[in-house]
């Protein structure tokens, strides 16, 4: 269990991130938007898709940002990998 202090500042940390990925339209990667926040990606990635951020943010903007994340992942999918097999 977290300290309000701590809890705090972790809630403002996820409402940063969710802004963040919303002012980029939501067609961020968690590494460019970790590159942004100075987050690991992981910890993004979490943040995005943890209960308390269901929580903060209701759950109607929950499920739009996991639809759009989904959508990220088709288009990622689709596009391919940045570097070749066999440079």
């Amino acid at each position: 269990m977290l300290s309000n202090t701590k809890q705090n500042i972790r809630d403002e940390k996820i409402l940063k991130t969710v802004q963040t990925f919303l002012d980029y339209h939501c067609r961020i990667s968690d590494q460019e938007l970790s590159s942004h926040l100075n987050l690991p990606a992981s910890t993004i990635g979490r943040y995005l898709t943890s209960e308390r951020t269901k929580q903060l943010i209701g759950v109607d903007n929950f499920a739009y940002i996991k639809r759009e994340r989904t959508i990220n992942k088709l288009i990622g999918r689709k596009k391919g990998g940045k570097r070749k097999k066999y440079d």
